[in-house]
């Protein structure tokens, strides 16, 4: 079952789908402060108000405060979105209304979040009101994260006929969103402008002879060229091998670059209300963006925009809602809802995005329709915001978690007599990369690493015969642990 996921224009006001009915939300629950989650712990957020459907955003702050912002249904003819803060040691806030009663008669379901002089920007579409400017349906921001947020007085688009926006922010603070444009081409606009809507015609990307955008996707090479990429789902084309995902660079205005070995099919694994997976890295050059391969079942892909070939991501055969971010020191999280377990999936890069770390999973309390968010920014943590058809009520809800990737840590010497004396050397690693101040216990003492990610421990001649754990811990990485076995 799809619920409604999809925003549709009535004149010039944008009206929402049908949504599914659910119990209004209680204040005092949803105002309560909650203890931090365990890992992998979902967390209920919506409090029985009615979710409609869409892709959570969340946004991380430079002091590691989170926002999950999502779209809610507040009666039959109003919406608004709801925001959550988590704290920066990872404790969850109580849901609070964005636009504390000042509603909207429609909103977009997948709303973008940026940060605007460290606070919190969600870019979306919609219309408030009847007359005025909020009532034209186009692309525009309001800034927390003090509720009610406040309407911006700019606009990201001149076409008001139901955009649905991804946006994105560069480094030098300019906006951008891109959107599919209803004549079968894609449009975008870089840089706001001062009136509703905007002033001058938006940019379009001109697709091939009845090929049709599913979705867009935005995003700034933050770490190297500060340029804005637009991607696309193609389908529909003419031949259908032009089917697939293309990405381009609108700042330089370079040629559209297909995705390798994207199709129809990859098209089609698309669910309706779900992002295109993609992302800049925190340190270094490039874009990425993630999708399925396969005609049978999903291979899922990690590309490094203009590579020649794509990184395999280990996992299931059937991803759903794919979604990326970037995380510490350049790394890539990846994560995706399986519609065959209702699990969760969780894995991240090395930091040169050569290879993944293990695969995590999280059983969640959805039946099926899992969309997720993702924010890590520097920290190690991940936040995971889920939406999805909940199991108790069959209704849409939404869902964090929190995750970590576990160190792993292995010894010089796994066996030993106790006839010599002899030096363990313990190496504490994140996907290969060593990870440096991680505290190792063994045998009683404990020390940290060093910039190689090593340490070392005597064991003395005669030591008892037996065995004995050495355990690598830091901040934000779950424990590892390696025996080291003394025989006579």
């Amino acid at each position: 079952m799809m619920i409604g996921r999809h925003v549709l224009v009535l004149g010039t006001a944008l009206a929402a789908l049908t949504a599914v009915a659910v119990a209004p939300a209680s204040g005092a629950a949803s105002s309560a402060r909650r203890a931090a989650p365990k890992l992998g712990h979902w967390t209920a957020l919506s409090n029985g108000s009615e979710v409609p459907g869409g892709t959570p955003a969340l946004w991380t702050d430079s002091k590691h405060h989170v926002y999950d912002v999502w779209t809610r249904k507040v009666n039959s003819s109003t919406y608004t979105f709801e925001v959550n803060r988590i704290a920066s040691n990872g404790k969850v806030g109580g849901a609070v209304d964005a636009f504390s009663g000042h509603h909207w008669g429609s909103l977009s379901f997948n709303p973008s979040v940026v940060g605007q002089n460290g606070s919190p920007l969600v870019v979306f579409s919609g219309a408030q009101g009847s007359t005025g400017d909020y009532s034209l349906g186009c692309i525009y921001g309001a800034l927390g994260p003090t509720a009610p947020w406040t309407n911006q007085s700019w606009s990201l688009s001149s076409d008001c006929v139901n955009p649905v926006p991804a946006a994105a922010q560069n480094k030098s603070g300019t906006l951008a969103a891109a959107w599919p444009s209803g004549n079968a081409d894609v449009f975008y606009r870089v840089g706001v402008s001062p009136s509703i809507p905007a002033s001058g015609p938006d940019s379009q990307i001109s697709l091939s002879s009845g090929s049709v955008a599913k979705r867009t996707g935005m995003v700034a090479d933050t770490a190297g060229s500060d340029d804005f990429y637009v991607a696309w789902a193609q389908a529909n084309s003419t031949p259908a091998s032009k089917d697939g995902y293309y990405v381009k660079d609108v700042t330089a205005n370079g040629s559209a670059v297909k995705a390798p070995g994207t199709n129809t099919v990859s098209v089609s694994r698309l669910p309706a209300a779900a992002n295109i997976a993609i992302t800049s890295t925190s340190s270094h050059p490039g874009v990425y963006l993630a999708y399925c391969v396969g005609s049978t079942s999903c291979k899922l892909r990690l590309w490094k925009v203009g590579a020649k070939h794509a990184l395999s991501v280990p996992g299931t055969a059937n991803p759903y809602g794919v979604s990326i971010s970037a995380g510490p020191s350049g790394r890539i999280w990846t994560s995706w809802f399986d519609g065959n377990t209702n699990k969760v999936y969780v894995t991240r890069t090395n930091r040169k995005v050569t290879k993944f770390g293990r695969v995590t999973s999280y059983a969640t309390p959805c039946a099926e329709d899992g969309l997720l968010g993702l924010s890590s920014g520097s920290a190690g943590r991940l936040d995971i915001g889920l939406e999805c058809v909940s199991n108790a009520k069959l209704a849409g809800a939404e869902y964090l978690a929190q995750a970590e990737v576990p160190l792993k840590i292995s010894a010089s010497s796994t066996k030993v007599r106790n006839t010599s004396k002899h030096t363990i050397t313990m190496m504490v690693t994140d996907v290969g990369d060593p990870v440096s101040g991680a505290t190792v216990r063994f045998n009683g003492h404990k020390a940290s690493t060093n910039g190689k990610g090593k340490v070392s421990f005597t064991l003395a001649k005669h030591t008892k015969t037996g065995k004995y754990a050495a355990t690598a811990s830091k901040s934000d990485y779950r424990s590892a642990k390696v025996t080291v076995t003394v025989t006579s």
